[in-house]
């Protein structure tokens, strides 16, 4: 069942983001023709930049539209009018969680690789291959200082992108389930509810911050600063994995608490 759903889920984004991500390709086919007429002219700079900066915002629009997109498709769809119909199909909520978040990660992805996509067509020509041979030095750069270390970073990187969109996604998602139990403004109340989870994130660093000071006062960030002197390449891998696992704890949190709303407190009166 949980394909079934995610099939409908991305054809869902596809049926409302591809205009968006067509109009991104436009952009950058138009901002590479712009360049086919370099000259010194006042005028051509004043077309240049502007679809340069055209292409950016149009870029953040293309990504933020489609984390956007999941968040208001999933209250939508479930909390509703939708959600009676939703609700009535043999489907578990387990199985609407995972398709959701599935397809946001899809979607997420997929909005990187046409941003990089329109990014390449902008660029094309000797500008595209000059980035190229910065990527390839600063490549081996990389991998001459990190070693063999380097493949597994690229990895915790982006197993650690990969949970925190997630995170994010599945954030919004127990903000929206937990407002909905409200009998009145529910939507007010999922804003209300993010912002308890924001202040006490707040807090929470705020109290590091000061764990970090007191360390520094009894010397105790002096002899952890030395062990990471001593072992830096093992402390990036401590450091990636543990947030990712940090994000993931959070994220399975977040799945537990609206599973549990959605099995046993459902309200779409």
């Amino acid at each position: 069942m949980v394909k079934k759903l995610l099939k409908y889920e991305l054809y869902a984004y596809v049926r409302t983001l591809t205009t968006m991500y067509l109009i991104l390709i436009g952009i950058s086919i138009l901002c590479r023709f712009v360049q086919l007429f370099e000259n010194d002219h006042i005028s051509y700079s004043i077309v240049f930049w502007s679809s340069v900066i055209a292409l950016i915002i149009t870029v953040i629009a293309c990504i933020g539209m489609t984390a956007i997109f999941g968040i208001t498709r999933f209250y939508k769809n479930l909390y509703s009018a939708e959600g009676y119909l939703s609700f009535t199909l043999p489907v578990t909520p387990t199985a609407h969680l995972i398709a959701k978040t599935a397809a946001q990660v899809i979607f997420s992805a997929a909005a990187v690789l046409v941003s990089l996509i329109a990014a390449a067509i902008a660029t094309a020509g000797e500008v595209l291959a000059e980035l190229f041979r910065a990527g390839f030095w600063l490549a081996g750069k990389y991998f001459e200082i990190c070693g063999g270390h380097g493949v597994f970073y690229i990895l915790e990187i982006l197993l650690l992108l990969l949970v925190s969109v997630i995170y994010a996604y599945l954030m919004c998602c127990t903000c929206i389930t937990i407002g909905q139990t409200a009998k009145k403004n529910r939507v007010l109340m999922a804003f209300g509810v993010y912002f308890i989870w924001y202040f006490i994130t707040q807090v929470v660093g705020t109290v590091m911050l000061i764990l970090i000071a007191v360390f520094g006062e009894i010397g105790l960030l002096d002899a952890i600063a030395q062990v990471i002197a001593d072992y830096p390449k093992a402390f990036m891998h401590v450091g990636l994995v543990g947030a990712t696992l940090l994000f993931a704890a959070i994220s399975a949190v977040f799945f537990f608490v609206s599973h549990r709303i959605m099995s046993r407190r459902l309200n779409l009166e």
